[in-house]
This record gives structure tokens, C-alpha cells and sequence, in this order.
């Protein structure tokens, strides 16, 4: 008849067990140079793509995710050259990295990006169609998820209307918001027409919608002519 002894953990058993587990290797030298070449050039990039489009307080954190053959990859002699290879999704950034050696090799590099800036956001839940005003938006930090133009300046929100509902705390984007419609169609209007200190109106009729700077068709009531002009505010054009 067999017998089991339950053994307990002692601390000598402890250390016996540790000691026998496998360290982890340590990233060879062209590991660690392999990192610290992509993670400059990623956080340039970031740098640079976030200044385009006009992102202000910029706060990158990167995560390397090196290639499986990192470890095996030969020590480099010459600077490697990084490129950006595949930048669609900031959490899934791509660089090709190169070894300019006669011998040299290639590989392809994956860093996780995440990014905070200074946006614009609306200050409170906004109904689709409304017309922002200066104390529906402020500045705050917020999390970027999409490379894309933001706006500058409150004074560029304010008199655009929401495409949609919009959350409180929501960063604002340009294609978020639209000019408000000025003119209908079938509105009276002004037609305003200048030449140095010269300035002639006329009644006229629109025959289009449009927004402010929108070049549309009006019908001049008094001529029947019919002339192409840019609305410029609410219920007054000037030709074109």
C-alpha cells in the first residue's frame, strides 16, 4: 500500500525552487539599441504629427512591442536608419529599422502610443443642431485617439452648430461641427454690392440654402435677374 506524504513549504525549499527556476536574459546590447532607436524616432514622429495639426501640451507614452527576432538580431555598426512605416492607429504604430551594413538586416518595429493634449471640449451635453456659444466650450486635457485638425481657438466653435448630440467633456472636431444656415431658400435677402466707397443694395430672393461664405443662386427682384453670390451673414449676399 503506497503512502503520500504532503510536504510543506519551508523556507529552505523556497530558495532551492527559486534558484532553480530560469533567469530572464537581459536584452543584448543591439536589444537595447534596437529600443532606444525606435522609441526616439516614434516620439519625433509624435512630436512632429501632433504640431501639424495643431495639438497643443502634447503628452506621448510609448510602449515598445520589439519584433520576435530582436534577441537574435546582430549588434549594428552603423546608426540604424528608422522609418515610419504604418501610422493609422496611434496604438499600433509600424517603423521599418534598418542596419546600413554590407551584411546588414531589417526588421519591423511596433510601438503602442498614447496620447493626452490640451483640446478644446464642449462644457455640457449639447442636442444636435445647437449653436455653440463662448460658454459651451473650454480648454482641457483630454485623450487623443485619432491624428486628425482639431480647433484653435474658442472664437473658431463659437456660431458653428453640433452635427450631432455632443457629451460633456467631448473634444470638439471640425468634422463635429458645421456653419449655421444663414439664408433658406426662398428667403428674402440683401443683395449688397460695393465698389471703393460706392455701395449699392437691391432686394433679392435666394433660390438656394447656404452658409456663411457659401457661393449661391439669388434672383434679383427688381431686374429678374438671376446672379451667383456669397452669403456673408444672415439674410444679406454680395455678388460674386
Amino acid at each position: 500500500m503506497a503512502i503520500f506524504t504532503t510536504l510543506r513549504p519551508t523556507p529552505l525549499l523556497l530558495t532551492l525552487l527559486t534558484l532553480s527556476l530560469p533567469a530572464a536574459a537581459d536584452p543584448s546590447p543591439a536589444a537595447r539599441e534596437l529600443d532606444r532607436a525606435v522609441l526616439t524616432h516614434a516620439r519625433r514622429w509624435l512630436d512632429d504629427a501632433a504640431a501639424r495639426v495643431g495639438l497643443e501640451q502634447a503628452r506621448p507614452r510609448l510602449t515598445p512591442i520589439p519584433p520576435r527576432e530582436a534577441a537574435a538580431l546582430p549588434a549594428c555598426r552603423q546608426p540604424l536608419e528608422v522609418e515610419a512605416f504604418d501610422t493609422a492607429s496611434l496604438s499600433r504604430l509600424r517603423f521599418t529599422v534598418r542596419c546600413p551594413e554590407p551584411q546588414g538586416w531589417s526588421t519591423v518595429y511596433t510601438v503602442r502610443a498614447e496620447l493626452d493634449a490640451r483640446q478644446l471640449v464642449a462644457t455640457r451635453d449639447l442636442d444636435a443642431g445647437k449653436v455653440l456659444g463662448a460658454d459651451d466650450v473650454e480648454w482641457a486635457q483630454r485623450p487623443v485617439y485619432e491624428l486628425e485638425e482639431g480647433l484653435h481657438s474658442p472664437a473658431e466653435a463659437v456660431g458653428l452648430s453640433s452635427r450631432s448630440a455632443l457629451r460633456r467633456g467631448q473634444p470638439l472636431r471640425r468634422k463635429l461641427l458645421e456653419a449655421v444656415v444663414l439664408v433658406r431658400r426662398g428667403d428674402a435677402v440683401e443683395i449688397v454690392a460695393s465698389k471703393e466707397a460706392i455701395v449699392v443694395t437691391a432686394p433679392g430672393e435666394s433660390l438656394e440654402s447656404g452658409r456663411r461664405n457659401d457661393v449661391i443662386r439669388v434672383r434679383n427682384v427688381g431686374s429678374g435677374k438671376i446672379l451667383r453670390a456669397r452669403v456673408t451673414e444672415a439674410g444679406r449676399v454680395v455678388p460674386e
